[in-house]
């Protein structure tokens, strides 16, 4: 039966959980505090995705964590948002547990857009800079397994839990 254990500690606004099943440590989600801008681009106080994996061979540790998470920040207030930057089975994971990309990475994209449009409009001779890149939306598989692996272990070691990843 899986278990999920809190562990937050290290920096503050920083949460995780561990998902442990057998002793294991197997699947991992990390959360950022992401302070209010009302001024700039209106949106609350609210918490973001930075990691989350499961390394399980029992299907749905990721949706799980998130559904857990999502409780937990409920009870302080906050809204948990995805960063944006997914592969695509964690697009999938978010959207199982209706959770939106955070109104700040949707603030930074529309300005990023708004950047593009205005370098498409300028004359040829006028472009005095390369064209601003896209915003970066889709997470390469296997950076995000390594990435994935390493906030598992690290979680894993804060609360001395031994990982299913060596």
């Amino acid at each position: 039966m899986i278990e999920f254990k809190p562990a937050h500690g290290g920096t503050e606004g920083t949460w995780a959980w561990l998902a442990v099943d057998g002793g294991l440590a197997v699947g991992v989600l990390t959360v950022d505090r992401t302070p209010a801008d009302h001024d700039v681009a209106g949106y609350d106080e609210h918490a973001t995705i930075k990691y989350v994996f499961s390394a399980a061979q029992e299907p749905g540790i990721g949706r799980k964590l998130l559904a857990h998470a999502k409780s937990e920040l409920l009870r302080m207030n906050l809204t948990l948002y995805g960063s944006g930057v997914a592969t695509c089975r964690g697009r999938r994971a978010l959207a199982s547990q209706d959770i939106e990309i955070s109104p700040a990475t949707k603030y930074k994209w529309a300005n990023r857009e708004r950047q593009i449009q205005k370098w498409d409009l300028l004359a040829p001779r006028n472009r005095t800079t390369p064209r601003p890149a896209e915003p970066q939306r889709d997470l390469d598989s296997k950076k995000a397994r390594e990435d994935g692996e390493r906030a598992l272990k690290a979680v894993a070691a804060m609360l001395d839990i031994r990982s299913i990843i060596g």
